[in-house]
């Protein structure tokens, strides 16, 4: 078998006249698409065992220069008696407890203050070297914090019309990276500026900013986190120096992210973008079953998550141009089948949409009826989950109260803490035999709750802004709605949740009290 050497990998060489968004650092191909950039490394390179033919030179020299710097010193056992570095250690062994007791003293001693960017990455952060980290896979060195456009975000920038040279992910060239100063400067120089300036308010949906790019680069780094990404991942402490041992432009390596686990995994976002209820990683598992099975069939949910139904390891067997021509449409079979499954106690509706369901499940006699329920629904949604942000706002000196009450209320991250496999699956129907639960308590498990949980939160905050938030319908409005709202947000402050609760289930009756006329009127 023919591996490639780590002196052998194009690493930051970048071939301009392909003028390609993503680049392979292994073989130095390109691509337009980071789905096409992925699929190349997997297929062409990580399935021959190229990916992980040593460590590259850069990436050893980058380890000594770590365990020699005065950041890093008291770190225990960060070399054997060899001396060989001592790079690794589980989280969970001696060496990995006595590790994540001197994070947290670096930590204190910084004066860092554990965020939304985790225990330890903020401190890590801090003590990297010159804010760089070498990859292990192609020695490039990319900056560790928030300074990349997502891959999602890129390729919008490389679709603007009248750029002539592509701006490749991560690495511009061998001097310079593609990180948000250095692509608005490039921007402003290659289309002037006016043209530049309309371009990025679009891409980063800006509003009431000045047209200076100084002013625009602050405020994207700092105001559009979401929208851009570290050039290598966190991973303290299990890593000595608290980072992957490869960057982000060599992520398709990880043998974590083979065809076969991906596969397995992977969470649909929709269930923290609309609040679905329902055992969402039993779901998970079920849909991967799916897409591992031969004969090509999708799963597609009964009930839309995006109209409040659950995400619940319950789905028709189609064909994915089926799931496609079908989309988000609500069907009489649809609500006759999840009206039978309620019957047996099933659970397929979300808590905040039941009420809505309740008033306008057995009103529509055709397909086209139906299609209007789920509309309605969708709006219903968007209804509950812009009060929800006014939720997460409502504090009470520095306890979160807003964000606690709807987490107990209408998160479920105990899910994660367990796996599930089916027996007897038969992808034609998608029925199976049993479902087998394997309850754990594996570190993994635990992250998976966690960001379950904040992305349910960072999704809210589309509703921020009416003009920016993604809402199809109007909201309802009328006085019963503001006084109850009023009643809630007061029972919080005061910390009368039990009574906020009682009052937030009334605004949920009476939305569905205003879907019913929408219906009716429809």
């Amino acid at each position: 078998m023919h591996l490639i050497s780590p002196n052998d990998r194009v690493g930051r060489k970048i071939d301009h006249s392909q003028n390609k968004s993503f680049y392979c650092r292994i073989c130095g191909a390109g691509f337009d698409k980071s789905g096409e950039w992925k699929k190349h490394v997997l297929d062409v390179h990580q399935s021959k065992g190229e990916c992980h033919n040593g460590d590259h030179p850069f990436f050893l020299e980058y380890q000594k220069k770590v365990v020699t710097s005065p950041n890093f010193k008291g770190m225990p056992e960060s070399q054997f008696k060899a001396g060989k570095i001592r790079w690794v250690s589980a989280g969970k062994s001696e060496l990995g407890k006595k590790r994540v007791e001197w994070w947290i003293k670096q930590r204190k001693k910084l004066g860092i203050i554990v965020g939304k960017n985790g225990k330890y990455k903020p401190t890590a952060d801090a003590l990297s070297l010159g804010g760089k980290h070498a990859c292990n896979i192609c020695g490039c060195s990319a900056q560790v914090r928030y300074v990349y456009p997502t891959l999602a975000v890129l390729e919008k920038i490389n679709a603007i019309h009248s750029l002539k040279v592509k701006f490749p992910f991560l690495y511009y060239d061998e001097n310079n990276d593609s990180d948000i100063g250095f692509i608005i400067n490039k921007l402003y120089d290659d289309l002037g500026k006016e043209h530049a300036f309309k371009e990025t308010k679009k891409i980063f949906k800006l509003e009431n900013i000045k047209n200076d790019k100084e002013i625009i680069i602050k405020y994207i780094s700092e105001e559009k986190k979401s929208m851009l990404s570290p050039g290598v991942m966190s991973n303290a402490p299990d890593r000595l120096d608290g980072y992957h041992s490869y960057n982000a432009c060599c992520r398709p390596c990880d043998s974590g992210r083979s065809k076969k686990n991906l596969a397995t995994y992977g969470q649909d976002r929709r269930v923290y973008e609309k609040w679905s209820g329902g055992n969402w990683k039993a779901a998970d598992r079920l849909m991967a079953r799916f897409r591992n099975d031969k004969n090509k069939k999708s799963a597609d949910h009964i009930g839309p998550i995006s109209q409040g139904f659950c995400h619940r390891p319950v789905f028709w067997s189609t064909t994915l141009k089926e799931n496609i021509i079908r989309r988000d449409n609500l069907r009489i079979k649809d609500i006759l089948r999840l009206m039978e499954d309620e019957g047996k106690g099933a659970e397929v509706v979300s808590k905040f949409a039941s009420n809505v369901w309740d008033e306008l499940k057995k009103l529509p006699k055709t397909d086209e009826d139906a299609k209007k329920v789920g509309i309605i629904m969708h709006q219903n949604v968007d209804n509950v989950l812009k009060f929800f942000f006014e939720i997460t706002k409502v504090e009470v000196g520095k306890v979160k109260v807003g964000k606690n009450f709807l987490t107990e209320n209408f998160l479920s991250p105990e899910y994660a803490y367990a796996d599930y496999k089916f027996e007897g699956f038969d992808p034609n129907t998608g029925n199976y035999k049993k479902m087998k639960t394997t309850p754990g308590t594996h570190g993994n498990y635990a992250n998976e709750a966690k960001r379950y949980v904040r992305k349910s939160f960072e999704v809210l905050k589309q509703y921020e802004d009416k003009q920016n938030r993604r809402i199809r319908a109007k909201l309802w409005k009328g006085k019963d709605i503001d006084e109850c709202k009023k009643a809630v947000i007061g029972f919080l402050k005061s910390g009368n949740l039990e009574n906020a609760k009682a009052s937030l289930f009334k605004l949920f009756k009476i939305f569905a009290k205003y879907a019913k006329k929408e219906y009716q009127h429809s």
